[in-house]
């Protein structure tokens, strides 16, 4: 994960080339962004080159590219609670604000055009998620934190999106 809000044109480029690199090897070519730092035009772009196999979305938000409403209403304060922790970075934020950003970035590149698989994670953790990033125009759901954090809620999730119809 790099910082690519402020210069999409050089990430862009510095992908592309790696996809060339690793074609000649066989290696499928999946790259994951954070909502946040992805332009809807770079995300077509990077997702429409021929060795682009599907773009997985979203890595956390980084902590201090949140709204400010919304670290006060998740953890009551504007700083990151790994400084808490003694941590020396502010981390990411995973949640409730971080999956409507996703469902609304895959909007988007549908709206777009962009037909390659999209696979969609971020906050998923209950099997409505599951469904809802599906509508959006996601092919499938990675499942993270939502595993970890509430492992006995997986079978459902998993469940929900095993009888779901991912075609489209």
């Amino acid at each position: 994960n790099v910082k690519i809000r402020y210069n999409q044109d050089l990430f862009a480029n510095e992908l592309e080339e790696s996809f060339g690199i690793c074609a000649e090897l066989g290696v499928p070519q999946v790259p994951k962004f954070s909502v946040s730092q992805i332009l809807t035009e770079t995300g077509m772009r990077i997702g429409n080159h021929k060795e682009c196999d599907a773009l997985l979305l979203s890595n956390t938000i980084p902590w201090y590219e949140l709204p400010l409403w919304v670290r006060i209403a998740s953890f009551g304060t504007p700083f990151s609670p790994l400084r808490w922790r003694g941590i020396k970075q502010d981390g990411g934020y995973c949640g409730p604000f971080l999956r409507q950003q996703v469902i609304q970035k895959i909007r988007e590149l549908r709206e777009h055009g962009f037909e390659k698989n999209i696979i969609a994670c971020g906050s998923i953790n209950k099997p409505i998620h599951v469904t809802q990033m599906r509508d959006a125009g996601a092919n499938a759901v990675e499942i993270g934190l939502g595993a970890m954090v509430r492992p006995w809620r997986l079978p459902d999730i998993t469940e929900q999106a095993n009888n779901l119809d991912w075609r489209r």
